[in-house]
């Protein structure tokens, strides 16, 4: 929003006070906007501290219902890894807290913001409640991260807009962006969270430069719960909503930007394909050209929309046009891949075209950490954890977008290969193998990395294992009765070599 200058005069709340003696006291407007800790938008690009300000990083949505030492191991292995900016929930809304029943999402009710009190919502500040993510910004700014929070959420888990349609107790989910109670709720919800003072940091989320956006909402839609099926809304329900709010959270708050949280679906081709023809009740273009509305968003998920990896990337590039008609920034909320394309190789190509393109941020839905110990579920398919390639991948071009370096090595993926006694099996080693400014060498396949030169034949116990031109033949003996694992390194053209070996897992085979 447009901020009028500074003006030595009551009008401009800049009011000097004479004291004793003739000294003079000088009080400055709290508000007077966002300072250079801030992450802010000129034009087509964001700034922070004074410089450019691009950045990939990654989604990891419950570090605010976790215990410390699970948020402080997720946002260290973030910042060890390059990964500036961290996407995370700033909401969970449930019903009675004495009865599970009562919420939409009755398996996430131990750590809740908002609850029923039985006559309105109502904001728990307790341990179990907003303290922890109190906790969760306070680590990200220990560890120098910025912040993406939505206040809410289009789906079930977390409670989210069901969760306020059932608090009215209607049975349409477009009741959300329309019904002027809830439309009232959730502005009281902003308002409270805006304000709220920080327990650990002692700051207001308002004056926090640790976050960097605020999203409305993550993926607002006409339809979203099932049992509250839409019964009244379209695109323009929506840019209505998104217009009001965008408003209220800028009367609040001067210094943060402000994002829809939107998967980018368009208006443009009323008999197209679902992603463009309207039908889920978004318009990134219209949304885009909302005054307080300050970042172009996009979502990336071929697997579940139908597409493919082609697609996708000009979609991205799409979102870049639509954000460069208005003159804003363009930021990635979330891309997930789980089909058979290497996870590697496709984020790869994505956040190339993304980077070249001039985009922003770019986050991967979704990081975990494992280590040597542990590693936690893949509960939805698109885990990509630190450490792996991917993660591995993200911190170079995270340090890329940042730097305009190209001076990063190949990133190689582990393999698996199932080997049979006697016959000769092959795979493509270099198949979900990337390079992010150069080509691999594939004359650079080294089966040992302890020992000096390229070793391209190990002769094994378990069989004999040769590389050509970046493809793998393995020949099993008697003796490959378990799980046997190759190691290789490669390079690229420029002579970089991989920082880190990648895997073979050779299984036994009938």
């Amino acid at each position: 929003m447009t901020r009028k200058p500074l003006i030595l005069s009551l009008a401009a709340l800049l009011v000097l006070v004479l004291a004793g003696g003739g000294a003079a006291v000088w009080f400055a407007n709290r508000d007077a906007g966002p300072g250079p800790e801030f992450v802010t938008a000129k034009g087509t690009e964001l700034w922070l501290e004074g410089e450019r300000f691009r950045a990939a990083g990654s989604n990891s949505y419950w570090p605010a219902f976790a215990e410390p030492p699970v948020v402080d191991s997720i946002f260290q292995a973030a910042a060890d890894n390059n990964f500036k900016v961290m996407r995370m929930w700033a909401f969970n809304d449930i019903g009675d807290p004495a009865d599970p029943t009562t919420s939409i999402d009755p398996q996430n009710t131990n750590t809740y913001f908002q609850y029923w009190d039985g006559t309105a919502p109502a904001q728990n500040e307790g341990e179990n409640g907003l303290q922890k993510l109190d906790y969760a910004i306070a680590s990200a700014k220990e560890r120098g991260l910025k912040l993406v929070l939505p206040f809410v959420n289009n789906w079930g888990p977390y409670g989210g807009m069901g969760q306020y349609v059932a608090w009215a107790g209607l049975e349409d989910h477009g009741a959300f962006y329309t019904d002027p109670q809830i439309r009232q709720w959730y502005k009281d919800w902003v308002t409270f969270l805006l304000n709220r003072t920080n327990t650990i940091t002692g700051v207001q989320y308002k004056d926090e430069p640790t976050i960097a956006i605020w999203e409305l909402a993550n993926e607002p839609r006409c339809d979203g719960v099932p049992q509250f099926p839409s019964q009244d809304c379209s695109s323009e329900t929506i840019v209505a909503w998104v217009k009001e709010m965008a408003a209220h959270v800028k009367s609040i708050d001067s210094k943060h930007l402000v994002g829809l949280g939107d998967e980018g679906f368009m208006c443009t081709q009323p008999d197209g394909h679902w992603t463009y023809n309207c039908s889920t009740g978004q318009d990134s273009t219209a949304f885009a050209q909302v005054e307080d509305i300050d970042i172009v968003g996009l979502h990336v998920y071929p697997d579940h929309w139908d597409t493919d990896v082609a697609w996708s990337r000009q979609w991205i590039l799409d979102h870049v046009a639509i954000a460069d008609a208005v003159d804003k920034p363009v930021f990635i909320g979330e891309y997930g891949w789980r089909g058979d394309a290497p996870r590697n190789v496709v984020f790869d190509d994505w956040m190339s075209a993304f980077e070249e393109a001039g985009g922003d941020i770019g986050l991967y839905w979704w990081m975990q950490v494992r280590n040597e110990f542990s590693t936690p579920n893949d509960s939805d398919g698109f885990t990509a954890y630190c450490p792996s390639a991917v993660c591995t991948q993200t911190s170079y071009r995270s340090q890329a977008m940042a730097t305009g370096s190209t001076d990063f090595p190949p990133v190689p993926d582990n393999d698996l290969l199932t080997a049979v006694v006697g016959r000769p099996v092959t795979i493509d080693l270099l198949a979900n193998d990337v390079s992010l400014h150069g080509e691999i060498d594939p004359t650079s396949v080294d089966l040992d990395p302890e020992s000096a030169g390229v070793q391209t034949y190990l002769a094994l116990p378990e069989g004999d294992a040769s590389v050509e031109g970046g493809v793998l033949t393995f020949t099993a003996t008697d003796a490959l009765t378990k799980r046997l694992t190759l190691s290789y390194l490669v390079s690229d053209g420029e002579g970089r070599v991989a920082a880190t070996p990648a895997t073979v897992a050779v299984l036994p085979g009938s």
